[in-house]
Order: C-alpha cells, then sequence, then structure tokens
C-alpha cells in the first residue's frame, strides 16, 4: 500500500516523513475514534498553526482578554527559561 498525504496527495520518500494526524487533536482530548489522517510535515504542521484560530473564533470576548494574558504569561516564561524540558506546560 502506498501512503500519502491526505493533503497535498505528496507521495514521501519515506514512510517516517508521514505523521498520523488525530482530527480532533490530542491536547483537547481527541482519540482514535474522532478519526485521523497521514500528512507530511509540512500539512500537519499548517494545521496545527490553524486549529488554535478556528478555537479562538468560538472563545466568548469577555474570555479573551484572560486567554490572552496566561498565552502571554506562559510565552515569556519559556522564552527567559530556554530550556523547554522545565517548562510547566499546564499540561
Amino acid at each position: 500500500m502506498i501512503l500519502f498525504c491526505a493533503r497535498c496527495k505528496n507521495i514521501p520518500k519515506s514512510e517516517s516523513d508521514l505523521d498520523l494526524h488525530h482530527l480532533v487533536p490530542k491536547y483537547m482530548d481527541g482519540t482514535d475514534k474522532d478519526g485521523r489522517e497521514y500528512l507530511c510535515q509540512k500539512c500537519h504542521d499548517i494545521m496545527h498553526n490553524i486549529i488554535p484560530s478556528v478555537i479562538w473564533r468560538h472563545i466568548p470576548e469577555e474570555r479573551k482578554s484572560f486567554l490572552r494574558m496566561e498565552v502571554k504569561k506562559f510565552c515569556v516564561g519559556f522564552i527567559r527559561e530556554g530550556d523547554t524540558k522545565k517548562t510547566k506546560r499546564g499540561v
């Protein structure tokens, strides 16, 4: 069976160049039951960059200010810390 990127249809040089993307990301409690698709690294990165903007559109305006502050706090701490292994990610 030849595997290819579900979005751009490119056939990678090796299967390891494909990522199995959860249609509902794991960080949103997605599971294999929600569906998965093989994506090349480029398309997978695009998906994960777009997902937050999809979520953001559905957050009530009165919550966005708090979330902006939390994201900023995380980013500042992450950048200043320098060592990602020690970063408290709230996970």
